[in-house]
């Protein structure tokens, strides 16, 4: 079983679909009840390892297709609430479940803290569980994500320095795609970014380390 953290809380990752999308449930096995977060291209997959759980909400990270082909079989099967940003809604979400920055959600005595990241999307968020943080598409090993423009450039490398790297060091980030990083690994990335001079119209696939 995909369980990466087991303690008071239990964190699982599944990895699935063409772009290596991350689904993630996050488990109180005291009481039988999870938050999913992100439903990519494989919701039986999920629902199995959701297994008999109550689901007490569906978390999404931002509102782009990848991370939202299994909603409608993930909400039909498990009829909890949809929750995302009010910058991020769309047409398939709970209208009255809105995530919003300094939020946070219960399982039972497991604290969700929501911090509002945007740059990647205007609605972009990610949830941090004791030392664990699910960034969504806020934070990769080595870089950012993706953003359209130097303005959307500009608000992610805000949201990551003025909420993100304020959580403390010891801090393992799970992304939206692919393998974990840390915040100690982010920071010193961005140091080295930061200290070398870069074009006004940076954007798109940046890495921290080379600027491009």
């Amino acid at each position: 079983m995909p369980i990466i953290h087991d303690g008071y809380f239990r964190l699982h990752k599944l990895p699935m679909g063409p772009y290596d999308n991350n689904a993630y449930i996050i488990s109180n096995p005291t009481q039988q009840e999870c938050y999913i977060v992100d439903v990519p291209d494989n919701p039986m997959a999920i629902l199995k390892e959701v297994g008999n759980y109550t689901v007490k909400g569906i978390l999404i990270t931002h509102n782009h297709f990848d991370h939202l082909v299994g909603l409608a079989d993930v909400k039909k099967a498990t009829e909890a609430p949809i929750w995302t940003h009010e910058a991020d809604k769309h047409s398939l979400f709970d209208k009255d479940n809105v995530l919003e920055q300094g939020m946070t959600l219960l399982l039972g005595s497991i604290e969700l803290q929501v911090f509002h990241t945007p740059g990647h999307t205007q609605g972009s968020v990610c949830f941090l569980a004791d030392n664990h943080l699910i960034s969504g598409d806020t934070i990769f090993p080595g870089g950012p994500g993706r953003t359209n423009n130097p303005s959307d450039f500009a608000q992610i490398v805000s949201s990551i320095k003025n909420l993100l790297l304020t959580i403390g060091n010891d801090i393992t980030v799970y992304p939206g795609h692919g393998s974990n990083t840390t915040i100690s690994d982010t920071r010193k990335e961005l140091a080295i970014f930061e200290s070398n001079s870069h074009p006004a119209s940076l954007c798109g696939d940046v890495q921290w380390i080379t600027g491009n």
